[in-house]
């Protein structure tokens, strides 16, 4: 009996240390399979992180560059704004320029308008002396005809 005993103690320790490797066996896999997940997304983070990186270096280039464009873009603008500025003051100057012709061209032709106006009412009033003349003849020579 005691070896009955014995051989059923041995059995189910043999038994139970069966179920403790399964259940370990159980373990010890859902466990590599954690590790392997984690593995999987300790890397997946790193491509993330060295993404990340690249990204920043892309943004602080970018920021470098809208930098380079902005200061591109205000001298363009102060060169453009001279370029106007000259060609404005040119213009003026040849709209004044311009004026100035054509008012000396008005005033030769007004005072040339003036001398034409001074020679015909001159001669209006030569022609009206003329014809005071001729009348004051007519009126003489007709009072003695009557």
């Amino acid at each position: 009996m005691v070896r009955a005993e014995h051989c059923t103690q041995i059995e189910m320790v043999h038994t139970e240390q069966a179920d403790i490797e399964y259940r370990f066996k159980i373990k010890q896999d859902k466990d590599s399979e954690k590790i392997h997940m984690m593995k999987k997304q300790i890397h997946e983070l790193s491509e993330v992180k060295l993404a990340n990186q690249h990204l920043k270096q892309q943004l602080g280039e970018m920021g470098l560059l809208q930098k380079q464009i902005q200061k591109d873009h205000e001298a363009e603008t102060v060169e453009l704004k001279m370029s106007l500025e000259h060609d404005k003051a040119q213009y003026m100057k040849e709209v004044h320029q311009l004026t100035k012709m054509v008012l000396t061209e008005y005033h030769s032709e007004i005072e040339s308008m003036k001398e034409q106006q001074a020679d015909i009412e001159c001669r209006f009033k030569e022609k009206q002396d003329r014809l005071r003349g001729t009348t004051f003849l007519l009126v003489v020579i007709r009072s003695d005809f009557n």
